[in-house]
């Protein structure tokens, strides 16, 4: 399902805004945070303590990323299935974070592995995509558009997380 569509900050600004409220919003469970472009780099580990990760929010910047490049979505799934590997995560809630998807189809591959490890892939858009849909359903997911205090798509990511 997709939930609203709305226009507003740049991208890069919206997703730290989006993340900030999905972790105050979260109080249980275990979080970690990557940033992507051309790789992943994990910017804070696994941990129960979504305080540590909202700290790391606010410095969400290009410049924190070790390699430059062709954003690799696909990476930061495969990245992401790899720490919850590690850790023998169940049923983890990936929420992926994004004004795009590149490359399309290595990237809805990697959505429908991580769904077969017995996770779920949601994108939470920060800018509106045609392949978000495609991506969300491979993965098992929600597909929420809108801006950082909307709590229709809040309560859809809240209300399908395991």
């Amino acid at each position: 399902p997709e939930v609203g569509i709305e226009t507003g900050p740049a991208p890069l600004a919206r997703a730290r805004f989006e993340i900030m409220d999905l972790l105050r919003g979260t109080d249980e469970g275990q979080f970690a945070l990557f940033a992507f472009g051309a790789e992943p780099f994990l910017i804070a580990p696994l941990t129960t303590d979504a305080g540590t990760v909202l700290e790391q929010v606010p410095l969400l910047e290009p410049a924190v990323l070790p390699v430059s490049g062709e954003r690799r979505t696909d990476q930061a799934l495969d990245a992401t299935a790899r720490l919850l590997r590690r850790s023998e995560a169940a049923g983890a809630d990936v929420i992926l974070v994004t004004d795009a998807v590149a490359p399309r189809e290595r990237t809805r591959e990697a959505a429908a592995a991580l769904a077969a490890a017995g996770h779920r892939v949601s994108v939470l858009a920060v800018a509106p995509h045609a392949d978000f849909a495609d991506l969300a359903a491979a993965g098992g997911g929600i597909v929420g558009y809108r801006g950082s205090r909307s709590s229709a798509v809040f309560a859809a990511f809240r209300s399908t997380m395991y």
